[in-house]
């Protein structure tokens, strides 16, 4: 029986990359960069340590945010354990307690850490626009390194749901077949069935005609008899005729009444027969079945729905590119 859990156990891990990769490359939407100027003659001395990284985007992320006058204006120098500067950063996307820098360069990035001092830093404009552009240029190759491997796992996924849904679309006609099948075969079973049960009623009607024919023959004899009883000197040549004929009425009574009971005890037999338990068993398999065409078609539609979404999503990318 269908249990609804999937054909190829490795498509969860592979959906689970997907989403990793879709959140990843969410993230990597950047809003664009605020440049708003510090607002005070005496502007606001920051400073912080790095509490959060991001190996995906090799961005690291200070408590520091909107709420404490931050903007993005501001740079900042992360220094290593000799306090020497590892490289400029600047708030690439700010909340309000907290900020995320741009993507930082792979050797910059791994001399970096949870714990990392980070200390405002005065630069010239020209060297400002040029750190700007340096993160902004890392950002968008980043973005297309994601974008590339997010378009190869969606592609993975999607041949892995087509296969399933080839296979649940192929499960879904087979269970639907079977199903034709076995509603022939209970339709053969109660056409038979039905037409022994028919012609036991036939003749049981047919003897209880009989009977009440031959039960209505005798009580009329009876009464003739009996009235004949009740003269003074009654015919007993028709006394013996009239008595006669009620004894062999009666064997025959008798007779119809036995075969009206066997005819009663067969089609009690049939009705508890393997006949009878056979269609039960057919009906019983029946609804299996349609309770597994069910499932099938639940698990054909899901898997539809998602290719569709990856469709989608494949789709955005070739959009985007």
């Amino acid at each position: 029986m269908v249990t609804g859990e999937r054909m190829f156990a490795g498509r969860y891990a592979k959906s689970a990359g997907i989403f990793r990769i879709a959140l990843l490359s969410a993230f990597l939407t950047f809003p664009a960069p605020v440049f708003s100027q510090t607002s005070a003659t005496n502007p606001p001395s920051f400073s912080g340590v790095v509490d959060f990284l991001n190996h995906e985007t090799r961005s690291v992320s200070l408590p520091l945010g909107s709420a404490d006058g931050l903007t993005g204006s501001v740079f900042f120098a992360l220094l290593d354990g000799q306090d020497q500067v590892v490289t400029v950063i600047y708030p690439y996307e700010i909340y309000s307690n907290r900020f995320w820098s741009g993507p930082l360069d792979p050797e910059s990035f791994s001399r970096v850490g949870i714990g990392t001092r980070a200390v405002r830093m005065a630069l010239p404009p020209e060297m400002r626009e040029s750190v700007r552009r340096d993160y902004v240029d890392r950002a968008e190759i980043l973005r297309d390194e994601i974008s590339a491997a997010r378009r190869e796992q969606l592609l993975i996924v999607l041949d892995d749901l087509e296969e399933q849904i080839v296979y649940f679309t192929n499960l879904s006609k087979k269970l639907r077949q079977d199903r034709g099948d076995l509603r022939s075969e209970l339709r053969e079973e109660k056409l038979d069935l039905s037409g022994r049960l028919d012609r036991l009623n036939v003749e049981m009607d047919r003897l209880r005609d009989d009977l009440g024919e031959l039960e209505e023959e005798r009580d009329d004899l009876v009464k003739d008899r009996n009235r004949l009883r009740d003269r003074a000197n009654p015919p007993q040549d028709r006394l013996r005729d009239l008595e006669t004929r009620i004894t062999e009425l009666n064997i025959e009574i008798d007779e119809q009444r036995r075969e009206i009971r066997d005819l009663r005890e067969e089609r009690r037999d049939i009705e508890r027969s393997a006949e009878i338990r056979g269609i039960l068993r057919i009906r019983s398999r029946m609804d299996e079945l349609l309770l597994d065409e069910e499932e099938a078609r639940s698990e054909l539609e899901d898997l539809q729905a998602e290719r569709a979404l990856i469709l989608m999503e494949l789709e955005g990318l070739r959009v985007r590119d």
